[in-house]
């Protein structure tokens, strides 16, 4: 029980965290929800980003690098200092994706080196792996 009890910290403390430092994109109509995920084992937390579907409206649900990039980088490289992050990944339609999944490519990712990968279309989802 009590490895339970500091993982549930752990996931309440990386919700808090995420919802802080993604307010902006909160504010913009994004939700950002985290759960417990053993794809790679136990002690990791999924945090999920993605565009809330608008009241009565014909926009979709998809949105681009450029419409994040200022928002998102900040708080990756945040969270990068702060936990361990394992996977970022970017879902396009079609069940097309572009991960990043060590440290040579988060920093990629926060250099803009990374930027050719992101800007070719729109995004659906954007998972964040993380270890307690």
């Amino acid at each position: 029980m009590k490895y339970i009890k500091i993982f549930e910290d752990f996931k309440d403390d990386l919700a808090d965290f995420a919802e802080d430092h993604l307010a902006y994109l909160i504010d913009d109509g994004f939700s950002v929800k985290t759960t417990d995920s053993h794809l790679y084992g136990s002690g990791y937390t999924k945090i999920r980003i993605e565009l809330e579907e608008l009241l009565n409206s014909e926009h979709d649900k998809d949105f681009t690098w450029d419409q994040i990039e200022d928002k998102f980088v900040p708080f990756i490289y945040m969270l990068n200092r702060d936990y361990s992050i394992s996977e970022i990944k970017f879902f396009y339609e079609g069940s097309r994706s572009v991960k990043f999944d060590n440290d040579k490519d988060i920093k990629e990712l926060l250099s803009g080196a990374a930027d050719k990968y992101l800007t070719r279309g729109s995004f659906y989802l954007i998972t964040i792996m993380v270890k307690k």
